[in-house]
């Protein structure tokens, strides 16, 4: 039976949602399984979701990098959007950390649950009311007063079937250390829930994941790498994305019948079972001459476990899509993909092009050349399709190849040095031309739109993320001298004007964290100063 539409401005003001804070929602239009694979735990997890008098209201779906747990998943989001059931999708993602901090993973749940439910979100109104702070509480107190009341109040009166709450990569939410409250906290409130609420959460199987949600007894779901099932299921994806395609070999001059069933199955062989490997290698040949890139794969060993063949993938996407590129530009290329790996949000190609100090057009050829490995593009976020290509990049004994290495604390400090040249440049003052100091800023005719035109988004990156990269790339073996004048001379002369961004923006409350970072790189600099000064 459908819902009833309502006006949630009326039950919940928007400043109520905006406080949460919540962690920016991936749209439920990510990549799903193909029609006719996955089926039996696709059909497994929907039973046991959809099953209205289910005694197990946990579901914990385990599986290994690139077995194509964030796929089951959005499909699953998907069945539940048409049925109206998907209360809440949180996709937790490591490539971005702003959308991996665990204590707003709470905050993000009630903000989703109160857009899908009218009663929620009047439930939700009426306790932050009660506790206007309660977003800055201990987690315990938030899930209590942000989920657990309104939730149990939503459960007296809904009788439209099972409302499901997905986790997604709950081993992407920051680090073992930063979310062990957040699972002391879900291992001891989720059990009080009431059972029309189902919890899907889809994770590998880390220690503390696991000794979590022992806790609750969920019912357990292994996403199998290399059965019979999962070859048939991959074999079925290259028939359908390389072979079924005439159009496309009768445009690139290929038989019609490319690649072949014996190929095919040498390709099912190579995948190890990962399909993370297998819709890589499919973008990898779809993205160039396809008979060359196909030849370039099938020359890769078939030997060694699958996060070896997965790797040897990376290493060989990497160096056949730049093999033209001379060394000046593999250092440009470096430059961007140590950006996207260590930037706190994704950036686009003329956000990348602005803090680099490189040409649009070299930032838009290296994302080009990345698309087997990489979403975004021309005017769009960029970020690395899969956590195991960060990994791998991040790993200097995996990747085995200076000229791609991210060592993160190098590139962080190049993104601090880039976050405060840029405000050295941008920030100056009065910088929206306030005609008078004596009037409040949304008293001012037009500021928004001053804002938005002067306050560009790399400044506002550089603004609010510069202390991070500093005091994130801050290591003993780091020179830390060329800063010290730098950081001083903002000080000296940009700090009022740089104060004055965020009140423009009115996010004042950003500042205090972002000097606490500052006081910390400060303190790590002035310690290697004065050890450099002894020796």
């Amino acid at each position: 039976m459908p819902q009833a539409r309502f006006d949630l401005r009326t039950i919940a003001p928007v400043d109520t949602l905006k406080y949460l804070k919540p962690l920016h929602a991936e749209p439920v239009t990510q990549e799903r399984c193909l029609p006719g694979t996955r089926m039996d735990i696709l059909r497994d997890l929907f039973t046991s979701l959809a099953c209205p008098n289910a005694k197990r209201n946990i579901l914990w779906l385990r599986g290994s990098a690139g077995s194509g747990k964030s796929t089951i998943l959005n499909t699953l989001a998907h069945y539940f959007v048409q049925l109206r059931r998907l209360g809440a999708l949180i996709s937790w993602d490591r490539n971005n950390p702003d959308n991996s901090e665990p204590h707003r993973a709470i905050h993000t749940i009630a903000q989703q649950l109160a857009l899908f439910h009218p009663l929620f979100a009047c439930e939700l109104d009426m306790w932050m009311k009660q506790w206007p702070r309660v977003a800055e509480y201990s987690l315990d107190l938030q899930f209590q007063y942000l989920l657990q009341e309104p939730l149990t109040a939503l459960a007296a009166t809904h009788n439209s079937g099972p409302i499901v709450i997905i986790l997604d990569a709950l081993d992407e939410c920051g680090t073992s250390e930063s979310r062990r409250q957040l699972l002391n906290t879900l291992s001891a409130g989720l059990a009080k829930l009431p059972n029309v609420f189902r919890l899907l959460i889809a994770s590998r199987d880390e220690p503390d994941i696991h000794d979590a949600l022992s806790r609750l007894n969920p019912l357990s779901y292994d996403v199998i790498v290399g059965d019979e099932s999962t070859s048939l299921d991959i074999t079925l994806l290259f028939q359908t994305r390389l072979a079924n395609n005439n159009d496309a070999h009768l445009n690139r001059r290929l038989q019609p019948d490319w690649p072949g069933a014996d190929v095919i199955q040498r390709l099912v062989t190579l995948s190890g079972g990962l399909f993370i490997w297998a819709s890589t290698t499919i973008r990898f040949i779809e993205s160039g001459p396809r008979e060359a890139r196909l030849k370039t794969i099938l020359g890769a060993s078939e030997h060694g476990p699958s996060h070896a063949k997965l790797d040897n993938l990376y290493r060989v996407a990497l160096i056949h899509s730049f093999d033209s590129y001379i060394s000046n530009e593999l250092e440009y290329a470096h430059s961007v993909i140590g950006a996207i790996v260590v930037a706190r949000v994704q950036l686009t190609d003329q956000q990348l092009s602005a803090l680099l100090g490189l040409e649009v057009d070299v930032v838009q050829d290296v994302l080009s050349r990345l698309q087997p490995l990489l979403q975004g593009g021309r005017g769009q976020p960029a970020r690395f399709l899969h956590a195991s290509f960060i990994e791998f990049l991040c790993d200097p004994e995996r990747c085995q190849d200076a000229r791609w290495h991210v060592n993160t604390p190098v590139h962080h400090l190049d993104l601090a040095s880039h976050c405060l040249q840029v405000m050295k440049q941008d920030l100056k003052f009065n910088i929206c031309g306030v005609e008078t100091s004596y009037r409040r800023n949304n008293e001012i005719e037009g500021i928004q739109e001053r804002v938005a035109r002067t306050i560009t988004p790399v400044l506002m990156y550089a603004s609010q993320y510069w202390a991070d990269h500093l005091e994130s790339g801050s290591t003993p073996e780091a020179d830390l001298h060329p800063f010290v004048d730098v950081v001083n001379n903002f000080f000296t002369h940009r700090f009022l004007y740089w104060i004055e961004v965020f009140s423009l923006k009115e996010q004042m409350s950003m500042i205090p964290p972002i000097l606490r970072k500052m006081i910390n790189w400060a303190k790590v600099c002035l310690a290697f100063l004065i050890h450099s000064s002894n020796t």
